[in-house]
Order: structure tokens, then C-alpha cells, then sequence
């Protein structure tokens, strides 16, 4: 009996405890910068309106996401010698059969599982489409199994050496051919260049980011174009392509490449 006498001063301590335990993990909604809190003051947690928690990181995120291992790195397989592209790609195509896709993605993980996030494409030109007047891409988004036959298999890596987790995501470069596809969308879409490429030229797709979005070329020397895209996320049984054309083409391009995602 006097243990029970205890009870209902325990339940009223919690009663009290609790809410400073949810003060100290909710947050303060301050959209603005708040005022200033002096070292070794305790504080409340800053908070945006929709309850997300505002944090300044120590490092740049990539960092982060290499460090628990889920950023993943491709590359052709011999470098100083590009993978080829089907020759005559004078104009997109979106039917079955289509060739002129360069990159083929697939996200193999299992319903609810992880997604891919693109970061970036990377193409350094080895072989020129001798004259196409122009070189363009498109990214799009497929749902069902786009690749048909041909490309050479990319194995993607980790760019963390302490990491062995192996990529969910399946990589073909090359020479594809391509299956009809299912709710197919368009999710990227540029010019590299307004002229013939050059050997050396080297083109950049920044996915999600603005972030260094210029830097376009159309002079007859190589050098360095780079495009944007918006944020483009693969989920799992998804696939992803990158098609590339010229008008007046009748050669096959080459090209080595760096491909870079995380996966969550």
C-alpha cells in the first residue's frame, strides 16, 4: 500500500518532465535569422514551417553521402578509349526500336526500396560525329524495360574505399537499342553545341543543381559546355536514358565518360 501512495506523484513528475523533453526536441519556427545565442547558452532547436529542422552541416553533403557509402562513381572501362554511339542518329526518337541512346539506367532494387538521385553526367568527346551540325540530348524517364540489346556494361563503384556496398542501379553504355516504353517522360533536354563536336570538347549535365549552369561553346576549338537539369530520381524498376543526336549525321561518336548518383 505505500508504494501504490507514490503513483500519483510519479505520474504527475512525468506529466511535468514530458513536455520539457518535447520542448528540447521540437524546434522554433524562424524563417528568419533568429537572434544570436552565446557559446555555452542552451538553445532551442530552429525549425522551418513545415516542421523541418534547420542545420548548417560541417561539410559539403556529398561528403556525407559518400562517408555512409550510398555515392556511386561510373566511368567507361579503359580510359583514353571512348565507348561508341550508333551512327546516324539524326533526330530524337521515341519509338520502339529507337536507337541514339547513349546511357541506359535501371534501378534493380525491390518495390519500396531505394532510389537513385543523378548528380551529374560527365561525356569527354574521343570520336567526332564528323556532320552533324549541331549535337543534342534528351534525359527520359521510362517504366518499363527500355533496354533491348546492345552497349557495353558499366560496373559502377563506390566512392568510398572503406565501403563494399554494391550499386542497386544496372548500367549499360553504347550502342542501344531500345524496347517500347512504358509512361515514358521527358525529364532533361539541351545542346552540348551549336556546331560539329571536336575531339577534347567535354559536356557536362548538372542534374538538380543551377550551380555553374553556363559556359556554353560554339567556336570551332574544343572546349568545355556545360548544361543543366532539373532534380531526376529513379525509382526502384524505373529506368533512365540518355539520348544524343545531330542534324545531318552519318557518323558514330565515341566518348568517355563520368557518371555520378547516391542511392537512399
Amino acid at each position: 500500500m505505500r508504494r501504490l501512495k507514490w503513483v500519483p506523484i510519479i505520474l504527475l513528475a512525468l506529466m511535468l518532465f514530458v513536455p520539457v523533453l518535447d520542448a528540447q526536441n521540437s524546434g522554433r519556427v524562424s524563417r528568419g535569422l533568429p537572434q544570436a545565442t552565446p557559446d555555452t547558452n542552451p538553445t532551442s532547436l530552429r525549425s522551418g514551417r513545415y516542421g523541418e529542422t534547420i542545420i548548417i552541416p560541417m561539410h559539403s553533403s556529398k561528403y556525407a553521402l559518400s562517408d555512409e557509402g550510398t555515392y556511386f562513381l561510373a566511368y567507361n572501362t579503359t580510359i583514353g578509349t571512348g565507348i561508341a554511339q550508333t551512327t546516324n542518329i539524326v533526330a530524337y526518337a521515341d519509338t520502339a526500336g529507337a536507337v541514339g541512346n547513349y546511357f541506359y539506367f535501371r534501378n534493380n532494387d525491390l518495390a519500396n526500396g531505394k532510389r537513385m538521385y543523378l548528380d551529374y553526367i560527365k561525356l569527354l568527346v574521343t570520336a567526332v560525329p564528323i556532320t552533324a551540325t549541331s549535337w543534342q540530348w534528351a534525359l527520359v524517364l521510362d517504366y518499363g524495360t527500355a533496354r533491348s540489346t546492345g552497349g557495353s556494361a558499366i560496373t559502377p563503384v563506390s566512392s568510398n574505399g572503406d565501403s563494399g556496398t554494391p550499386s542497386i542501379v544496372q548500367m549499360y553504355a553504347g550502342a542501344l537499342t531500345t524496347a517500347v516504353g512504358i509512361n515514358k517522360r521527358t525529364v532533361g533536354r539541351g545542346t552540348f553545341r551549336g556546331v560539329i563536336p571536336t575531339v577534347f570538347d567535354e559536356y557536362l549535365i548538372l542534374c538538380g543543381s543551377h550551380e555553374g549552369g553556363t559556359g556554353g561553346i560554339s567556336a570551332a576549338a574544343s572546349g568545355r559546355a556545360v548544361d543543366i537539369a532539373g532534380p531526376i530520381i529513379l525509382g526502384p524498376g524505373q529506368n533512365l536514358t540518355l539520348i544524343m543526336w545531330g542534324a545531318a549525321n552519318t557518323a558514330a561518336p565515341a566518348f568517355e565518360f563520368e557518371v555520378a548518383w547516391w542511392e537512399r
